[in-house]
Parts: structure tokens; sequence; C-alpha cells
């Protein structure tokens, strides 16, 4: 029983191939009694003979009646017009309302200079048994995801035949501020009578947004009170927390008596109405830029921090805490050794008893780093690189929901050599969830994307809201606090929800918003794919399969979407060969390319190392079909992006392959770089030989 073709948008696509060829047809089965019968002329114009050849039949209204096959396509049939015999045939893509197809069939035999004459059929043919495309019996290299248990993976890339839905799902989106000034670095925290109160900087740009804004909801962030200029400090970046008796604290930097700069704190025991005189958190000032005492672990507050490294160059995170509900904070111990890199940035979750993680990011923007604490925060283990996993996150902020300990950050995966806030730049606020106390984190999850510059959006606050009367149902679905211990691995039925505020520029105007998302935490599910899910790392990682091909002069074509990644995305497709016991690649596509001008629209191909591009644009969940064709003996590749039905959208001169020359011996597909991930669905790869004056095929009425 053969799966036929599967529905994306209005277009029909194969979606599963059966291994059958074509076989003689039955007694008493006769093509010409189809309800449609088209004669097809393929025409060998060159000089060689083709042997075993594929050929693509391209339908559309002017030549083919649309309303006789079924809607899918999967009545048609191509048969050799004397011997009446089917042919091996494959559906590409269908159509039916638009009018246009995409059938390739297998050729026995055609010589130069000559041509031969098929039947195409549709509707079913009385006495004859049902077709069966394949891919596999018409091409000599045909992959799709049937084929998955041929693909050889490495380095934490996986090709699978199912897909995931991840933990996260954004049930609400909301714009609280949008009013052409730079709103920016907000944070939020719910009050002890259930108000959220939201801060956040407002001013002209990002270095001069002196006003501290705080404003109040009364029904979980559905509506706020209009802004209210609290403070005038044009220093980052405010933040709240509740203290274990109920009270607030903001913290951000602001200058001492004599102007110098350091983070400070101010109490609140009213809800956020009121606030107290401001206490640095250091002596002086400028040893600690900011404080966020976001964790409440029993009685005892604590929180992360960073200042100026004293044993040398650089900024170095530091941990505090309070046992007194934070009316004094004092430093526990700093996150940064002789050896390490300038670190910065800091968010501190419990992942058991006596144990806080701790994630951080580097001064130069090229690592994110976690380390360990058995004893509360007094003394930390060795840093443990992030980079694979999550990529550079900015800001990072984690929050335990459940089961799930999240881990939320602006993506500052940049592409060496390009300029900061330029283009390479993914501009993403991101998500990431770990099931084994931070030790791995996985189900990268894009919560938003923004425009102009890298600073301007992507920093973030979560909170887990407590349900209170008068909210709008359904909302949030927590009891009380509501809140599971790290270890309670079974309380997914809480259905968590996580509230986060962020800023986000979306009019490319550095007038970034004041934004919230909402989302539910459940726990993951699999579901099968009609497609080869191919799914990496920020590392490079490429899955492999065996190429047995006898031509010189071929054409690799595929197709493939891409799903929105944290890092960014680069899908990669590899036609791979061997010269002196080395690897050589052949072909090597990029989809982005991180060597392209915009790393986050070009795609192309590499040329003697080169990058040549082929398309301008790309855009995650749109389907794109390429096509390289080979040649082998001149040492020269063909590059073409085309349209769901075969049509050449644009292509590329010939130009010298990847690497060297070299027979092609294996297909890859998966992430060729550290500065990218890949989430794709590829519905099909295949490899077929390419003449050089390709036969020419007309479709025509045969009755």
């Amino acid at each position: 029983m053969a799966w036929r073709a599967c529905r994306f948008g209005g277009i029909w696509f194969l979606a599963l191939s059966s291994f059958a060829w074509g076989v003689a047809s039955p007694s008493g089965c006769d093509p010409d009694h189809a309800a449609e019968v088209r004669l097809v002329t393929v025409q060998n114009s060159g000089l060689e003979n083709l042997q075993e050849y594929a050929v693509a039949i391209a339908l559309d209204r002017t030549n083919f009646d649309f309303a006789v096959p079924f809607p899918d396509g999967s009545d048609l049939a191509v048969w050799d017009a004397i011997a009446h015999q089917a042919l091996p045939d494959w559906l590409e893509s269908y159509d039916a309302a638009a009018g246009k197809g995409l059938l390739w069939v297998k050729l026995p035999a055609l010589g130069a200079q000559a041509s031969v004459s098929l039947w195409l059929t549709a509707g079913r043919v009385p006495g004859c048994a049902a077709a069966a495309f394949s891919g596999f019996a018409v091409f000599p290299f045909f992959s799709d995801v049937r084929d998955v248990v041929n693909w050889r993976s490495t380095n934490e890339l996986t090709v699978s035949n199912t897909v995931v839905e991840g933990p996260l799902t954004i049930t609400k989106r909301s714009v609280i501020e949008s009013d052409g000034t730079y709103n920016n670095t907000p944070a939020v925290v719910q009050a002890a009578n259930g108000d959220f109160v939201l801060s956040y900087k407002k001013g002209p740009g990002h270095v001069g947004s002196p006003f501290v804004i705080l404003r109040r909801s009364r029904d979980g962030g559905a509506t706020w009170s209009p802004e209210e200029v609290y403070w005038d400090s044009s220093k980052p970046d405010p933040g709240l927390a509740r203290t274990p008796l109920g009270d607030l604290l903001i913290a951000f930097v602001k200058a001492d008596s004599s102007g110098d700069l350091g983070g400070a704190y101010s109490r609140s025991a009213d809800n956020g109405l009121t606030w107290g005189p401001f206490t640095f958190f250091d002596d002086p000032p400028t040893a600690t830029y900011v404080v966020d005492p976001l964790l409440n672990i029993g009685s005892t507050m604590y929180g992360a921090g960073y200042g100026l490294y004293v044993g040398g160059t650089g900024d170095a995170p530091s941990v505090w805490s309070s046992s007194d509900d934070g009316f004094t904070l004092s430093k526990l111990s700093e996150l940064r050794g002789p050896e390490d890199p300038g670190l910065n940035e800091t968010a501190l979750a419990q992942t058991g008893p006596n144990t806080l993680f701790a994630m951080m990011r580097t001064d130069d923007n090229l690592d994110t780093f976690g380390r360990y604490s058995d004893d509360l925060g007094f003394t930390w283990g060795p840093l443990i690189s992030y980079t694979s996993q999550v990529g550079v996150l900015q800001d990072p902020e984690m929050i335990q929901a459940g089961a799930a300990l999240i881990l939320l950050g602006r993506d500052a995966t940049a592409i060496p050599g390009v300029p900061g806030n330029k283009i390479g730049y993914p501009r993403q606020l991101v998500a990431f969830v770990s099931y084994d106390a931070g030790k791995t984190f996985g189900y990268g999850t894009v919560l938003d994307t923004y425009t102009g510059q890298t600073i301007d959006g992507g920093y973030s606050w979560p909170i887990l809201p407590e349900p209170q009367k008068g909210w709008p149902g359904g909302e949030f679905g927590l009891d009380g606090a509501g809140r599971c211990q790290p270890a309670e691995v079974g309380c997914w039925g809480q259905n968590s929800q996580v509230y986060i505020v962020y800023y986000a520029d979306s009019h490319s105007l550095s007038e970034p918003d004041i934004k919230s998302v909402t989302l539910s935490v459940r726990p993951p599910s699999v579901a099968p794919s009609s497609s080869l899910h191919v799914l990496s790392q920020l590392a490079p990682g490429l899955a492999t399969h065996a190429l047995n091909l006898k031509a010189t002069r071929y054409a690799l074509e595929f197709r493939f979407r891409s799903n929105p990644t944290p890092a960014g995305s680069q899908f990669s497709v590899v036609v791979q060969g061997e010269a002196s016991g080395s690897a050589v690649n052949l072909v090597d596509w990029e989809l982005p390319s991180t060597h392209g001008a915009d790393p986050t629209a070009d795609s192309g191909i590499i040329s003697n190392g080169e990058f040549v591009q082929v398309s301008n644009s790309f855009s995650y969940g749109e389907s794109y079909r390429l096509r390289t064709v080979v040649d082998e003996i001149l040492g020269t590749q063909q590059a073409s992006l085309l349209d769901e039905f075969g049509g050449i959208i644009s292509s590329n001169v010939a130009v010298p392959l990847a690497q060297g020359s070299a027979h092609a011996v294996v297909v890859q597909m998966g992430n060729n770089s550290n500065l990218r991930a890949t989430d794709s669905l590829v519905d099909f790869v295949f490899v077929r030989a390419a003449a050089p004056t390709e036969p020419t095929v007309v479709v025509t009425s045969a009755r």
C-alpha cells in the first residue's frame, strides 16, 4: 500500500514513496480506457545516448485538464505508448486549484537525436492496478522520510521521522507601551496584594533614557495604569523583586553624592506606591554595577550582580544574599576565577536543596557559561560552556515552572568580523528548557523577533503569576503560589504559566515598545513527520548518506523549509567526494549563509571556498526548492532556485566546485557552522543524471 501525497497550503507534495518499480500491465489493463489520456513526447536533441534517465513532465492548464484526476493527482500514471506498460514515476507537486503539477518519469533508454512517445493518464484505469509513485524507482539516489534509517549523524545533529511539540506555547501577546520614544529594559513583579508592578526606562534613545517609569495592573497584565515617572537616572536597568515577607525592592544604577555610579536599591512597604531612600549595594558604589535580588529560598533572598574585576581586566559577577527580608544585602562570592574570561550579566536558579546554578555571558559576547554551587552560593565549581546548546545570550534570565527550568535571553551570536549591532545578528528573544537541573538545555523557542539594531530589543523579565479574584478567566492556571520545588518532576498537572515583559523595536525606527508574552508550559510531545526532520545545536553537524552514482554530470535537487531557531538558522546540503584519501566537497549549499553579506537572508553555494549568492531573501516556514547541476569532468557547478513546480526563479552561471574535483560518494545535510543551528524539514533530496542538453518534453492531446 503506497503513501501518496500530503497537502502543504494549497499544494499537494509527495510525503511518502513506495519502493515498487513499474511493472507490466496486468491482463485486461489498457491505459487507453482512462478518463484522460495525454501524449507526452520526449525529444533528445543532444549527442548522448541516455539510459535509465529521469525527465520532468510539467503540467499546466494549457496541456492538461486538472478536473479529471483526484484533487491530489494520485491517480496519474505514465505509460510506454507502444507497449502500454507503466513506467516508474514520481509526483513531486500538484495543485489542481492553481492548475500546475510536476511529474517525474524514468525512461529506460533515449537515443541521441531521437524521441520517445509516452502516455499520461488521469483517473483510474479499468482493469489496472493502482499506480504507486516512487522516487526511489525513478532516481539513482532518492531520500525522503521513509529513508531516515540510512542517514548517519554526527555531533549532536539528529535526523528523524518525528517532530517535537516543545513545552513552551505562546498563549497571549500584548503591547503595553508604544509611543514613539525609546522604551526599554522592563521588569515586573507581583506585589503581595496581587497587583503587577512594572518598571522600565524611557527617553529619546538607548543611551539617553533618563526616566524610570512605574505602572500598575490589577487584572494580570490585561490593562495598565498611566505612566508615572518615579526617578530620573540615565543609567540601566531597573529590576524588581518581592521579599519573602511581601515588600518590594527596586534596583538600578544611580550616582552617589560624589557622582560615582553604582548599583543601589529602594524598598516599598505599600506594594510599590511609595518608596524609601536608596542604599548602595557596595562600598565604594562603583565596585558593584548592578544586583537583581530575584531568588527567594525560604526566608533568604539571593541575587546576582556584576562589577569591575579587581584581579584583572573586565567584569566579574557576584552573588548576594539577605537574611533580613532585603533590608541589607551582602556579597557571598564572586563567580569569576583568575583564569576565567570577563563575565557580566548573570541569572540564578535553585536546582537542588543546597544547589544554585548560575548562567552568565562573557564580556566579549562570544560565549555563555554556567557553573554550580553545592553550598547555596558560598563556593562555585568550574565554568561549563553552554554556547553550543544556547548560543550567546545577553541578559540571561531563569525561572522554574513546574518541572521545567526556563532560560531566556537575547541572541548575541554574531559573525566574526561583522560590526556589532549590524547585520549578522538574529535579533530575537529566545527561550530554552532544561529538565535535568540545568545540565542540558533544549526545546529552543523564538518568542519574538525585532528590527533595528541588536540593542533595540530582547531584554526580558519573567514571573510566575499568582491568580487573583477578578482577573480575566483562563489567563493563568496556577493555585496560590503555584510553584513546584525543583525536585518535584511530576507536577505537570499545574499547567504552569509564565508572564514575561520585554522590549522590542518593531518598525526599524530605534523606538522600542514595551511588550508582554504569556507562556503555557506543558510536557513536550512527539508526533510523526511527513518530512525528514533535521535538528542541530550550535555546532557543525552533518548527516551522511551513501551515494552510488555512475554519472559524472548530474543534478542535486532538494526541497526544505526551516523553523525559527534560536541563534539563527543555517541549513546545509553537501555532495562530497574523495580524492587521495581526503574528503572533498563538490557542492555546499548554505541557506541562509554566515558567509553572505546579510547572514540572516543571503543563501547560496560555496565555490573555491568563496560564497556565491543565489537568493537574497529567507523566511521561516517557506518551502525552498533548489538544484545544482554538477559536471565533475569540467569541475563546475550551476545553482538554481526553483518554484514548487520546477520553474527557474534564478540561476547562476557555472562556477568552480566547492573545494575541488572528485567523484561523488555521499550526500550530507545538516548544519556546517558553529555560529548557527538548524531546525529544518526536508521533503526530499535526490540526485539524477543530467545531460549537457536536457531532453524537451511536450504534452498534447492523444485523442
